[in-house]
């Protein structure tokens, strides 16, 4: 199993990993923002987030098989780093996932997204020519917080052209 993260949750994930034939059977590699690697068949750019004031957090740019899909799970609205990088670079996101952990409340809270912040996050890229119509956008780590039901943001998420994810959805770009 190679895993690839920040400092941090490499640290986390071999303090927590106490069975030898289990650490034996993963690659921690431990990333930086702006650094990309090339993992088999993918290229894979690490870029600094918002999350915890407490540790280097990490989103995830995925290219492979001509497909550019974006991993902002576990992060507060994008930085402008992120979008001048996707930008410059003349990506077009195929893929999106954002954070929801908030669900449709109003309140923003702090390493974590809204639905209303996420409907920001999407028309941004879209005006930097990033993402458009054939776009697929995500809405991933829901949590109780949100108080509001799976099919309660279904609702709202498709008058806009999410897709809330669940647990063992599978997509293909």
């Amino acid at each position: 199993l190679k895993v690839l993260g920040s400092r941090t949750m490499c640290a986390r994930l071999e303090d927590a990993v106490f069975d030898d034939d289990a650490a034996k059977s993963m690659s921690l590699t431990a990333l930086t923002s702006g650094q990309t690697v090339q993992v088999g068949d993918y290229r894979v750019t690490a870029w600094k987030t918002v999350h915890m004031e407490t540790e280097d957090s990490l989103i995830y740019l995925i290219s492979g098989n001509g497909k550019q899909y974006l991993h902002a799970v576990d992060s507060a609205e994008l930085t402008e780093e992120v979008y001048d990088c996707l930008q410059r670079q003349h990506i077009h996101l195929d893929g999106v996932s954002l954070d929801c952990t908030f669900g449709l409340l109003e309140e923003e809270y702090y390493g974590h997204m809204n639905f209303r912040q996420n409907r920001k996050v999407r028309k941004r890229l879209e005006e930097i020519g990033v993402a458009d119509e054939r776009t697929r956008f995500f809405l991933m780590h829901i949590s109780h917080f949100a108080g509001n039901t799976h099919e309660e943001l279904e609702k709202a998420a498709s008058q806009y052209g999410f897709e809330v994810a669940y647990d063992g959805m599978c997509v293909s770009l």
